[in-house]
This record gives structure tokens, sequence and C-alpha cells, in this order.
């Protein structure tokens, strides 16, 4: 029996030793440590390319056409209704040879959402595509919600009208009209 209780320890020491890292583990405090190192010791290099760029001639602002392409593209891959630009201005005088992409843009963003509404009394919101997802919230029968997306097996991704909540709902729990 003594045997037993040296050999368990030894092999439980030995799994603790693995699972913290083995021979390769390092402190936290030593992992900190040296990324506050790396952190202060800017190279020389990137010192002399800042300076260089405080220079304002050198700046150039970027091309307004290729700023509307990666626009209309962001709002094609987001979906209809979520018409969202980021990082791009424009200016009041556009050239005319992009009126056609300010069209597109305007269609894509005036796209109807497909508002969809909770036909069970009770009905969890869920993290993902399936029961074995946490419930993020429950809706009651009548909720108005939008669907963002679809996985093709009969759950839809949904935003909770009038808030910025999302999650998956069953597609059978959701009907078309109010």
């Amino acid at each position: 029996m003594g045997r037993f209780i040296v050999f368990t320890f030894l092999v439980l020491g030995l799994v603790y030793y693995e699972l913290s890292g083995g021979s390769d583990f390092r402190p936290m405090s030593e992992i900190v440590a040296s990324a506050e190192a790396d952190v202060r010791a800017v190279p020389e290099e990137e010192v002399v390319q800042l300076a260089s760029l405080s220079n304002a001639d050198q700046l150039q602002a970027p091309d307004a056409e290729a700023v509307l392409t990666q626009a209309v593209q962001t709002i094609e891959a987001s979906g209809p209704g979520e018409a969202v630009l980021q990082n791009a201005s424009l200016s009041m005088d556009a050239p005319a040879a992009l009126e056609g992409e300010l069209t597109k843009i305007e269609e894509v963003a005036a796209a109807p959402a497909d508002l969809r509404y909770v036909a069970g009394s009770r009905v969890n919101v869920r993290e993902g595509p399936s029961t074995n997802f946490g419930i993020v919230t429950t809706l009651s029968r009548g909720a108005e919600t939008e669907v963002i997306g679809d996985n093709g097996q009969g759950w839809l991704e949904i935003r909770i009208v009038g808030q910025s909540q999302t999650g998956w709902m069953a597609e059978r729990l959701l009907t078309a009209g109010g």
C-alpha cells in the first residue's frame, strides 16, 4: 500500500509539472518584464521613419475611387440593411465618374430589412445555431427581429429590433407577419 501511495504521488507530481508548462515554464513576472523591455526598445530605423513622416508635404490623401470601391465591397459583404461606411470620407464635389458607385451604395443601403416576428410564447435567443449554445435572452410572442444571417440548417441569426443584441433562433419559431 505504501508503494502505491508513493507511486501515485510521483505520477500526480509529473502530471502537474507537465500541465504547468514543464521545462518551458516562465513565471508571469518574467513575461511581463520582457514585454515591457520590448515596448521600450524602439529600433532606431522606426524613429527615423517617424521623423521623416513629420513633413506634411510627404503625406498624400487616399485615392477617392479606391476608397469608394472598398466601401461598396464592404457594404455588399455586410448584407441588406447593414450599410455601414467606415473610414471613408468624400468631398461634396465627387467626380462624375464616381456617381455610379454612389448610386450603388444608396441602393444597397435602401434594401429592405428582413423583419420577422416571434411565433412562440417564450423563445430563447441563443449564442450559436443550436440548442447546445447558451441562452442570450428570451423573447415573447410578437417581438420584432431582423434576420441578418441564415446557416441553411433551420437557424437564423437575428438582431432584436430597437436593440444592438444579436443571437440565433430556430427559423420555425419566426413568422413573416406580425
